[in-house]
C-alpha cells in the first residue's frame, strides 16, 4: 500500500469515528473549500477576463458612437456651411478680381480721352499727317486666375467686366518726327497699353506709321471719337 493509500485510510477511520453531526459539518466545510478554490481559480479569473473583454466592447462601441456622430455632426455642417463657403470664395474671387482691376487701372487715361489725348500730341507733331484714326470695337477681357502648378487658367465669370478699349492711328511722316511722336507718347502723365505697331518706309525719309493702343476701364462705353 502507498503512502497515499495509508494516509487517506487513516483520515477515512477517523472520520468513521465522528458522529453524525461531526461528519455532515466536516461534508459542509469540504464543499465550501472546494466551492472557494472553485471560485479562486476559475470563476474569479473568468469573471475578470470576462469583464476586460466587457470593457473593450464597451470602449470599441463607444467610440464607434462618438465616430458616427461626428460623422454625422461633419456631414450637418458641411451641408449648412456650403452656401457660406460658397460666398465665401465667391468674394474673395471678387476682391482679387478687384485688386486686379484696381492694378490694371491704375493712373491708365480713361477711354474717353485717349482719343483727344492721342490727337493733341498729334498736332504738336506738326510734320506728321494723320490719315485716319479709328476706334476698334470694345472687347471684354476675362480674368483669369490659375490654380498652383496648372499651365491653364479658366476665366473666372463674373457681373464685373474688364473692357478693352482700342485706338488705331494711321500717319505718315519723317522717321524722325515718327519717333519724336511715340517718345511724347511715352512721355505723357497718363498711362496706357501698346497693342501693334507697324512702320513702313515708303519714300525714304518719308513712312507710314500705323499704330494701335488701349486703354482699360470697368465701363463698356464707347470712346469718344
Amino acid at each position: 500500500m502507498t503512502d497515499w493509500q495509508q494516509s487517506w485510510h487513516r483520515w477515512a477511520e477517523r472520520v468513521e469515528a465522528y458522529s453524525l453531526r461531526e461528519r455532515v459539518l466536516l461534508l459542509l466545510c469540504l464543499i465550501a473549500v472546494l466551492i472557494g478554490l472553485w471560485q479562486w481559480l476559475i470563476e474569479l479569473p473568468q469573471e475578470r477576463q470576462r469583464e476586460q473583454i466587457e470593457q473593450q466592447r464597451t470602449a470599441v462601441a463607444n467610440d464607434r458612437d462618438a465616430q458616427q456622430a461626428q460623422l454625422a455632426a461633419l456631414m450637418s455642417t458641411e451641408a449648412d456651411n456650403r452656401p457660406a463657403r460658397e460666398l465665401e470664395q465667391l468674394q474673395r474671387t471678387l476682391d482679387e478680381l478687384d485688386a486686379s482691376l484696381a492694378s490694371l487701372s491704375q493712373g491708365l487715361v480713361s477711354a474717353d480721352q485717349l482719343p483727344q489725348i492721342l490727337q493733341e500730341v498729334l498736332i504738336s507733331t506738326t510734320e506728321l499727317q494723320l490719315r485716319r484714326v479709328r476706334t476698334l470695337p470694345v472687347e471684354e477681357l476675362p480674368l483669369t486666375k490659375a490654380a498652383d502648378g496648372t499651365e491653364a487658367a479658366e476665366p473666372v465669370e463674373t457681373a464685373t467686366g474688364v473692357f478693352r478699349h482700342s485706338v488705331e492711328l494711321d500717319v505718315s511722316g519723317d522717321f524722325f518726327e515718327v519717333l519724336s511722336f511715340l517718345r511724347r507718347l511715352e512721355g505723357l502723365p497718363w498711362r496706357f497699353y501698346w497693342d501693334r505697331l507697324d512702320y513702313e518706309v515708303m519714300d525714304y525719309p518719308v513712312g507710314d506709321i500705323r499704330l494701335r493702343v488701349y486703354t482699360l476701364s470697368a465701363e463698356e462705353g464707347l470712346l469718344g471719337v
